[in-house]
C-alpha cells in the first residue's frame, strides 16, 4: 500500500500503518486488523494422494524403500473404503499421522504484562471438562483477540455440581503458567495496587455462546480499556470453533500439553493403569455416564434406603478426585468406548486422536438401536454384518477427522499432520507427547 510499516510498542506483534492508508487508530481498530480468517478445507483425496507421494519421495530423499505391503495396504484402503476390516484394538493407519501444536514463526509472543490492555478475570462454569473448554477459551481470548494479562482462572463453585475445588487443586499451576509464558502472560492475582486504585469493581458481564473474535473486540475491548479488569462468567464455549490455524494449534497446545493434573492425581492415576495392566496386557475403558457421580449430585432418590443415601454422599465427598482418574485411566486404555456425546467423551476422543490415533469407539445409536430390535429376525452373520457397516465413521480412524466436523475438541483436525516417514503400517507404537 505504500504506507512505511512500524511496530506497534503497546501492541507487540501487531503492524501498524499511518490513518491515511488503513484509516486505523483506536486500539480497538488496531486490535481487530490482526484478525484474518482462514479456513482450509482439504479434499480427502488430495490428502491420500499426499500421503502416497510423501511415501514416495521419502524413499528417495531418504533412502528408505517403502515395502509393496505399505503400498498396497494404504491403495486398497483407498480403493475399497468402507469395506476395509477394521482392527478394534487399533487403527493400521494411525503412524500415518501425528499431533503438531507448534505455530508459525510469524506467531507473535505474549504481550507483556506492563504493555497489556489490562486483565481479564474468568468464571468457568459447568463440570470439569466443561471447565476445561472454557480455561483453552480464555487463552486464546487473552491472547490475541484482546492483547491483555490472564488471571488464573475461578472454577465454578455455584453449578448443579457444588464442587468446591480450585484450580489449584486439580491442575499444575505453575506449569500451566511456565508453559504459554511465550503466548500470553497468566498471573495468579491482579496486582493489589491496581485493585486498590480502581474506583469500581471490576466489571462483569457474559458473552453470547460461540461469539466471534469481531464480539469481543466491539464488545469487550472497549470496557476493558476504560476499567482495566473485566470478568467474564459462564464462560463455556464462548469461543467460536472458527479461528485460523495457529490459534486453532495454539487451542491444542493448552489442551494437551498446558493443562494437567497435580502430581499426586496423576501418581494415583498411574496407580490405577499399571493394576488394570497387570490384569491384562490390554483394556478397554468404558465410559456409560450415567453413573454413580452423577447420581450422587443429581438429588434424585432411587429407593435404595438408607445405604443408597450413605453411599452417595461419600461419593460427594470423594468429587474432587473420582473425575479426574476417571479420566487418567480412560486416557490410557487401549480402547475407549463411549455411549454419549457429553464433555469428557468429546475431549478424550480428541486427545486420543492427537495422541496417535488410539482406538476411540462411540456406537452409531441412530442405527444400531433399530437393528438390536430386530437382530432376533436375522441370523448372526447378517447381524454381525450389518453392525460393522454402521460403525463405519465411528471408530476413531483417522480418517473421520474433517474441517467443520463436530466441535474441535472432539475432532482437532488443525492439529493432525501427516507423517512423511511412517513405520511399517501395521506398527501401532504410539509415542505420547
Amino acid at each position: 500500500m505504500g504506507a512505511e510499516m512500524e511496530r506497534n510498542p503497546n501492541l507487540p506483534g501487531l503492524i501498524k500503518a499511518s490513518p491515511l492508508d488503513l484509516g486505523l487508530s483506536s486500539p480497538k481498530k488496531r486490535v481487530r486488523q490482526s484478525w484474518i480468517s482462514q479456513k482450509r478445507v482439504i479434499p480427502r483425496p488430495l490428502i491420500y494422494g499426499s500421503v502416497l507421494f510423501a511415501l514416495g519421495l521419502m524413499s528417495l530423499l531418504t533412502g528408505h524403500i517403502v515395502s509393496d505391503m505399505e503400498w498396497a495396504k494404504f491403495r486398497q484402503y483407498r480403493r475399497v473404503g468402507p469395506h476395509h476390516d477394521i482392527d478394534i484394538w487399533k487403527s493400521d493407519f494411525a503412524n500415518l499421522y501425528y499431533g503438531c501444536s507448534d505455530r508459525s514463526p510469524n506467531f507473535r509472543s505474549a504481550v507483556p504484562e506492563d504493555k497489556s490492555n489490562g486483565y481479564l478475570l474468568i468464571a468457568t462454569s459447568g463440570g470439569l471438562n466443561q471447565q476445561r473448554t472454557g480455561i483453552i477459551d480464555a487463552v486464546i481470548v487473552a491472547f490475541r483477540i484482546l492483547s491483555i494479562t490472564l488471571v488464573i482462572p475461578e472454577l465454578d463453585h455455584h453449578s448443579f455440581w457444588k464442587d468446591e475445588s480450585e484450580f489449584a487443586n486439580v491442575f499444575d499451576v505453575n506449569w500451566f503458567i511456565s508453559s504459554l509464558a511465550k503466548d500470553v502472560i497468566i498471573v495468579k492475582r491482579v496486582p493489589d495496587k491496581l485493585m486498590r486504585s480502581m474506583e469500581k469493581p471490576p466489571y462483569t458481564m457474559r458473552v453470547p455462546r460461540k461469539s466471534t473474535p469481531d464480539y469481543y473486540i466491539d464488545q469487550v475491548l472497549p470496557i476493558l480499556l476504560r476499567r482495566r479488569v473485566v470478568q467474564l462468567t459462564k464462560f463455556d464455549y464462548r469461543l467460536t470453533n472458527e479461528l485460523d490455524e495457529d490459534l486453532q494449534k495454539l487451542r491444542c497446545h493448552v489442551n494437551y500439553h498446558a493443562l494437567r493434573f497435580t502430581k499426586s492425581i496423576q501418581s494415583l492415576g498411574q496407580k490405577l493403569v499399571k493394576r488394570m495392566q497387570k490384569m491384562s496386557s490390554r483394556y478397554i475403558a468404558i465410559h456409560l455416564r450415567f453413573e454413580p457421580d452423577m447420581l450422587a449430585f443429581s438429588g434424585c432418590y432411587f429407593g435404595g434406603g438408607e445405604k443408597e443415601r450413605n453411599e452417595l454422599h461419600k461419593i460427594r465427598q470423594r468429587w474432587t478426585t473420582l473425575p479426574d482418574l476417571d479420566e487418567e485411566v480412560c486416557d490410557e486404555s487401549d480402547v475407549f468406548v463411549t455411549n454419549n456425546n457429553g464433555n469428557m467423551a468429546k475431549i478424550l476422543a480428541g486427545r486420543r486422536r492427537f495422541m496417535g490415533h488410539k482406538r476411540t469407539i462411540r456406537p452409531n445409536a441412530k442405527k444400531l438401536s433399530s437393528l438390536f430390535r430386530a437382530y432376533k429376525k436375522m441370523e448372526w452373520s447378517v447381524f454381525a454384518r450389518k453392525v460393522k457397516s454402521y460403525q463405519r465413521d465411528f471408530m476413531g480412524e483417522p480418517e473421520e477427522m474433517r474441517t467443520g466436523r463436530g466441535e474441535f475438541i472432539e475432532y482437532p483436525h488443525s492439529c493432525i499432520c501427516l507423517n512423511l516417514q511412517p513405520p511399517q503400517l501395521g506398527n501401532t507404537t504410539i509415542q505420547h507427547m
